[in-house]
């Protein structure tokens, strides 16, 4: 699961609007360790996720999709 949807999930089950934030660590295994950083924001209308955190591009690719 990725840390856009995990914000979500948690936002979605506080039983009252507000805001909530977590820290994710990761990539210490691999020698690469970084922190994201995830607040969720949400009142009665509305769900807002922001996410912030430094990352280095290893890789990139494309999906071609026929029609």
């Amino acid at each position: 699961m990725n840390i856009q949807r995990l914000a979500g999930h948690l936002a979605a089950g506080m039983p009252h609007p507000g805001q909530s934030r977590w820290l994710k660590h990761q990539g210490v295994e691999m020698g690469r360790p970084s922190q994201i950083f995830a607040e969720a924001e949400h009142d009665d209308h509305t769900l807002t996720i922001r996410i912030a955190g430094q990352a280095v591009a290893i890789g990139r690719g494309s999906i071609s999709l026929p029609g």
